[in-house]
Order: structure tokens, then C-alpha cells, then sequence
């Protein structure tokens, strides 16, 4: 007997305010599911940015701004790092750290938004990959991804300052290399 869950869940939906995949999973006492994504470092940015097809990719996203490092075929788990609060970059490497994550990079970013196109559509689900940097146009930046609420399901990979802190609404891509 469901007690009232379903038209409970049914109208979260409705108002848009049903809470995160994982918290409902917990929730419920179920596992958490497993963002793992493969990514082939022989493979060149622009096949790396073409397979995730986004809708829009910044034009300063370019392997001379950043490059492809790696070689080999290696998987990698993948976890969204949210905080209640605005964040400093130095903050959000610490919180991964301690969960033995590491700062996502580009590469790592483009892998996550072609196997998981659906989180960077939802609200509220745009995502920072700190793990590399560029100077661009004399400013420090980072690949993020986000949706675009004008165009509804649209997606977009882009560059935005590293510096000073990020919004609450930001969430932040770690990996665990599980290769092997």
C-alpha cells in the first residue's frame, strides 16, 4: 500500500520541486546509482566535444587552450558535488578530497555531458569542471556545462571565471579513476 507516496510524488513533479535522484534513492533505501563514464585519451578534443553534443560549445574551448592529456582507455566514476552555500574553487577541491575524488577536467566533462545528456538538461544541474584552466582573452576560466533556459533542453558547454566564489546552484563534476 503506497499511503498517499505516489500523488505526493506526482505533485512534486507538478510543482517542480521533487528533490534530487539520489535523495529519493536514500530516501527510500535504495543504492545510489553509478555515473561511470570511458573516456579514450587517443581520441582528439574536437571528436571528445562532437561526441557529447551540445548544442552550443564556446569557441575558446580549443585544444590549444586545452589540451588532451592522457593516453590509454580508462573509466572513471563520476559524483556532483553540491553545496548549500556559495563556495570557493579551493573548497570544492577539498570536499572532493576528502572523498577521495579529484577535480574533473575538460575531458572529463565532455565524457559526463555525452553519456548523462539528461542531468545537464534538468534545473539547477549546471556543472563546473575545476580540474583544468585557461587563460583566455586575460582571464582565468574553466569549462562548465549547463542548460539553456531560453531554448528548454538545450545544452551548452562554456567558459566562466575561476575566480571568487560560486553560487549555491552551481554543482561541481569529481571523478575516481576505477579503471582496472
Amino acid at each position: 500500500m503506497c499511503d498517499g507516496y505516489l500523488s505526493d510524488l506526482a505533485e512534486a513533479v507538478k510543482r517542480g520541486v521533487i528533490p534530487p535522484r539520489d535523495d529519493v534513492r536514500r530516501f527510500f533505501g535504495l543504492p545510489t546509482i553509478e555515473l561511470i563514464t570511458e573516456i579514450d585519451f587517443s581520441q582528439a578534443l574536437p571528436e571528445m566535444i562532437a561526441a557529447a553534443r551540445n548544442d552550443r560549445v564556446d569557441e575558446n574551448i580549443t585544444t590549444e587552450n586545452f589540451p588532451v592529456v592522457g593516453n590509454g582507455v580508462k573509466r572513471f566514476r563520476n559524483k556532483l558535488f553540491a553545496f548549500k552555500s556559495s563556495v570557493s574553487p579551493e573548497d570544492v577541491i577539498t570536499a572532493m578530497q576528502k572523498e577521495n575524488f579529484k577535480a574533473a577536467d575538460h575531458v572529463h566533462g565532455f565524457a559526463f555531458s555525452a553519456k548523462f545528456p539528461n542531468i545537464q538538461r534538468q534545473k539547477k544541474r549546471l556543472y563546473a569542471c575545476l580540474g583544468s584552466f585557461a587563460m583566455v582573452h586575460n582571464h582565468g576560466v574553466v569549462v562548465c556545462f549547463d542548460g539553456n533556459e531560453k531554448i528548454r533542453g538545450s545544452r551548452v558547454a562554456c567558459l566562466l571565471p575561476l575566480k571568487g566564489l560560486w553560487p549555491a546552484g552551481w554543482r561541481f563534476l569529481g571523478v575516481q579513476e576505477i579503471s582496472g
